[in-house]
């Protein structure tokens, strides 16, 4: 979750949070194979980390990993793991190269991004691979991208542009995601229903991760990312909310 984002006191992850991490995660396998392969334990950067909740899912999975958490946002640097490190600006990070990176709804933050890119891709080693989530399409830029100050939206062959000119980035794969939250924010723009522009409702929650309220919906997201999935495999294109993309390193 994004530190603009994080209320007071104990609270709920949303469904679409829960989901984000667990889909993301269930898909590293068909990816990462060939790294896995060559060593017993990875190297990771997290750029726009937040609070670090993907972070803390993944070391669950991947124990013996090491992630270094990036985001300018902290002030306490205790992250309370051995092997979760956290640091303000990439520059910061101790390591010389890392096998792998997210970069989860973080990009469109950055106002030079192929400046970025090419100081991200220069810090993974050849074969490394940069996994990231973008808010998709231009047209559903909202109050709540003012809110935690994104300045931009993606398309697919956007993306692509952007990544081939990076001389050391090369796009691997990239395809729509939650295509049902698409549907409901493009009828909100089409028929112009108003938001919450006070932003008081982002980080809330009524249920545990536990309940079977967020289950249903964490399984009908998870359903539907697994769809889009599926049908960008047989090359049939459905819009979605998000992209997910995978860079490698040349």
């Amino acid at each position: 979750m994004d530190i603009r984002e994080v209320p007071q006191g104990n609270f709920n992850r949303h469904p679409w949070e829960i989901s984000r991490t667990e889909m993301l995660l269930g898909t590293l396998d068909k990816y990462t194979g060939d790294i896995r392969k060559e060593a017993d334990s990875l190297v990771v950067a997290d750029i726009g980390a937040g609070d670090m909740y993907f972070d803390k899912v993944y070391l669950e999975r991947f124990p013996q990993d090491k992630i270094f958490a990036v985001d300018i946002g902290y002030t306490d640097f205790s992250s309370d793991r051995d092997n979760l490190f956290m640091s303000n600006t990439l520059e910061q990070v101790p390591e010389p190269l890392f096998d792998m990176t997210f970069s989860l709804n973080s990009l469109e933050y950055i106002p030079d991004e192929k400046e970025f890119l090419k100081k991200l891709s220069n810090r993974l080693r050849p074969g490394g691979l940069i996994f990231f989530i973008l808010p998709a399409h231009r047209f559903l830029f909202s109050e709540h991208d003012v809110f935690v100050k994104g300045l931009r939206r993606y398309g697919r062959k956007e993306f692509k542009r952007l990544i081939e000119s990076v001389d050391e980035l090369e796009l691997l794969d990239s395809f729509y995601f939650y295509a049902s939250l698409f549907a409901i924010r493009g009828a909100e723009k089409m028929l112009r229903i108003p938001t919450d522009r006070a932003q008081k409702n982002v980080p809330s929650w009524r249920y545990s991760a536990e309940h079977p309220v967020t289950r249903l919906f964490t399984a009908f997201l998870n359903a539907d990312f697994k769809l889009c999935y599926l049908l960008s495999r047989l090359k049939i294109r459905v819009p979605g909310l998000s992209i997910l993309a995978v860079c490698v390193r040349k």
